[in-house]
């Protein structure tokens, strides 16, 4: 069941969209029961129906990442050479994101998540 409150984005709880519009392009990230990660994005979504897509994708757990077309992006990143840190590229997941794969590389004034991978 999603959180209460998303329909409610007083003093822009869920984010200040351009325009003010409410249905605005939306990503989220999640887990499965199973701990399957999930990217969800797409146009038109306010946080209710962003959420729902998010359990309709069989997640159980979910958090909002970043909102409008400009900011919504999912990266890989990844050393090219094995074990040199200094090495590391970036990759969008969607090739058509408005922002670099190496954005985070350098210095940003957004925020950002990490998801690590860990050896099995």
């Amino acid at each position: 069941m999603p959180a209460a409150g998303l329909d409610n984005n007083a003093n822009g709880a869920w984010g200040d969209t351009l325009g003010n519009k409410v249905l605005v392009w939306r990503s989220s990230v999640c887990v499965t029961a199973t701990g399957a990660l999930v990217y969800g994005y797409g146009s038109g979504l306010g946080a209710q129906s962003l959420a729902e897509l998010m359990l309709r994708a069989g997640c159980v757990r979910a958090m909002e990442l970043d909102i409008n077309p400009s900011w919504t992006t999912f990266n890989f990143y990844a050393p090219t050479v094995p074990g040199d840190p200094a090495s590391v590229k970036g990759r969008k997941l969607l090739p058509d994101s408005e922002k670099s794969g190496d954005r985070y590389l350098s210095n940003d004034t957004r925020d950002f998540v990490a998801v690590y991978a860990l050896p099995l």
